[in-house]
């Protein structure tokens, strides 16, 4: 497809999640990202219903083969008031479009359909075997779950994540298979309060169970991060370097804060 690197991305121009629709973005190095030529963002269109508030958000994509598979949440609109009530009463659905180019996307197909309970399927990770598609999402209330299905109809009952964030909820994660296991980056939050927003790492051999997480110190990685609000992190593992994403705001204004780390020191990251 042209790129050693393809993200999936939401713009989020002063918060407004009106605008907050999957895009695409392609790199050769990880760091100068572009529109690849041809691509309309966003690929996945416009919500039926964003005009009433309705909204797609929290993409994630893969490879699968020769093809790469986009999932992404649709939020659809609410006539309740109030954005924790609001999230607690919001019907949501999972969609899922292929491509082989970038460029053409098959029609998005509905995965899943969650009318008003406590799922909300946030924050998606997707890992597909060949036989299985593993997915790890969060709910509204900062929980941790995976689900598997193999024909991508129906799913098997819901099984609770673990990791301890010192007592602190998951707002957003992403996990990575590598040859460590499972590697984990987690975004913490502490909604009986002022939101605190920090960000571990964690391990686990299964998936399931990633022990005890340990946190990232963002503010000795750099001072632009100080004063920052972490949101979605990720990582790429190539060659023992860690390539590190760190979503980013300040004052409303979005964005990607980049930086590597040699496994060999990966340690100094911790408090």
């Amino acid at each position: 497809m042209g790129f050693h690197y393809i993200m999936a991305m939401t713009p989020y121009p002063f918060s407004n999640s009106r605008y907050e629709n999957p895009s695409i973005l392609g790199s050769q190095c990880g760091i100068v990202w572009e529109v690849p030529e041809g691509v309309v963002n966003p690929v996945t269109g416009i919500p039926f219903d964003a005009a009433r508030g309705g909204y797609f958000s929290d993409p994630f994509i893969f490879r699968n083969g020769d093809i790469l598979e986009l999932w992404f949440r649709h939020t659809l609109a609410s006539n309740v008031t109030g954005w924790r009530q609001a999230g607690s009463n919001t019907h949501n659905r999972i969609y899922r479009t292929t491509t082989t180019d970038l460029i053409n996307w098959s029609e998005p197909a509905i995965i899943i359909d969650c009318e008003h309970n406590i799922n909300h399927f946030m924050s998606k990770v997707v890992m597909y075997d060949g036989i299985t598609h593993r997915l790890w999402y969060t709910n509204f209330y900062s929980v941790l779950y995976i689900i598997e299905s193999q024909d991508m109809v129906s799913w098997g009952e819901r099984t609770r994540v673990t990791a301890d964030l010192g007592g602190l909820g998951i707002w957003h994660h992403d996990i990575v298979f590598t040859g460590e296991g499972y590697e984990g980056l987690f975004t913490s939050a502490d909604w009986g309060n002022r939101p605190q927003f920090r960000v571990f790492y964690a391990t686990s051999h299964n998936g399931l169970d990633f022990g005890i997480g340990r946190e990232i110190v963002i503010q000795d990685i750099s001072p632009k991060l100080s004063r920052m609000t972490v949101y979605k992190s990720t990582f790429v593992k190539v060659d023992g370097v860690y390539q590190m994403y760190f979503a980013l705001n300040r004052r409303e204004a979005w964005g990607l804060f980049y930086f590597e780390i040699a496994e060999e020191h990966f340690y100094r990251l911790f408090e």
